[in-house]
């Protein structure tokens, strides 16, 4: 039926449909920031540097988040895994990007850029679960081929400081912004944090 009608509308012409004396609406809000605009506006950056989007599955191998051999408190298990590979929901993007760099770099491509936005999950100690969203950037490989000008130079960690660094002048946050040296971190032979008015923002 209202299909109907808008063709007839259409037809007939809005022009000519009178305006009435009074017009009513309704107000919505959307927070601010909006986190939809904002992960866009990071995206389309990277997109803008060369990097391209990977999506990683959520459910990955409870042997990645194992200390001695046990699972910790806070990892969320399922309760009807289909694979030990799929067992456990991921507590960090870094462990998927690891295995989508293998799985590339096996199959001869291993110049990449990537980037990721995914949640990660965690259990808190009242039994309840808490979801946190991240962004993960993974470089490896040549920064550019051999020609007659130059050597072939591959990238190396000031490269990920510089897109990381872009990144937070993308979203001009406001505050206190804090360096330090990562010295006791597993996953980072070596590494940078950075802490905004005292808060983790980034580690790389």
């Amino acid at each position: 039926e209202i299909d109907v009608i808008e063709d007839v509308l259409r037809i007939f012409g809005y022009n000519h449909i009178e305006m009435p004396d009074f017009l009513k609406s309704s107000l919505s809000y959307a927070p601010k920031p909006d986190a939809e605009e904002l992960q866009n506006s990071v995206s389309n950056l990277m997109t803008d540097n060369g990097f391209f989007e990977i999506w990683n599955n959520s459910l990955t191998a409870a042997s990645w988040y194992k200390t001695d051999g046990e699972l910790g408190d806070d990892v969320v298990e399922m309760l009807n895994p289909l694979s030990s590979d799929l067992s456990v929901m991921r507590q960090n993007l870094l462990f998927g990007g690891l295995d989508t760099l293998r799985y590339n770099i096996n199959r001869k491509s291993d110049r990449l850029k990537l980037y990721e936005f995914g949640k990660t999950y965690f259990k808190t100690d009242a039994g309840k679960y808490n979801e946190v969203k991240r962004l993960s950037l993974l470089l490896t490989g040549m920064k550019q081929s051999e020609n007659w000008l130059s050597k072939s130079t591959n990238v190396e960690f000031f490269d990920l400081k510089n897109q990381v660094e872009l990144i937070i002048q993308k979203l001009r946050l406001k505050g206190r912004l804090e360096t330090a040296e990562i010295t006791d971190d597993e996953q980072f032979s070596y590494g940078i944090s950075y802490t905004l008015n005292k808060r983790p923002l980034v580690t790389f």
